[in-house]
């Protein structure tokens, strides 16, 4: 049985580049791609999905909001973050607004298949590789990304 996913960002060469990324994949199927949060909450009503990859930063309804709805809808949705947020509190917030994960935009191709798999599988995605070696992420936030996120 195939990974239904779908797949949310408000940019659509990421949009693009990244279903690409994931139709390669022979154990996923995109359920759908989307560029706002509140088209997201829409479609996980209209049909099944096992795995959302939302970012952050969408019009209309942003993918804090969205996750928070989505949850609220069906709990068992896994919900990847997939942002260029690399900031603790905005991480930590998704993670409490429901999402399994963070993942960064600059992580490896081989990251984010990965981690799409194993939330299949787990409760809580940790992209602690991703944002340990990320120069962008403090140090201060270094420590609360380790106090939400397993190892």
């Amino acid at each position: 049985m195939k990974t239904r996913i779908l797949f949310a960002d408000d940019h659509e060469v990421v949009r693009d580049g990244i279903r690409g990324i994931l139709e390669k994949q022979p154990d996923f199927e995109i359920a759908g791609v989307t560029g706002d949060g509140q088209e997201a909450i829409q479609m996980v009503q209209r049909m099944g999905v096992d795995v959302i990859v939302m970012d952050v930063n969408m019009p209309h309804v942003t993918g804090m909001e969205a996750t928070r709805q989505i949850k609220a809808i069906s709990p068992g949705i896994k919900i990847l973050t997939l942002s260029v947020h690399s900031r603790g509190p905005v991480i930590a917030q998704m993670i409490r607004a429901g999402a399994s994960g963070y993942l960064p935009k600059t992580c490896a191709t081989k990251e984010l298949v990965e981690a799409i798999r194993a939330s299949c599988r787990a409760a809580r995605i940790s992209a602690r590789k991703s944002w340990a070696r990320s120069p962008t992420i403090s140090r201060r936030n270094r420590t609360t990304l380790g106090s939400i996120l397993p190892t």
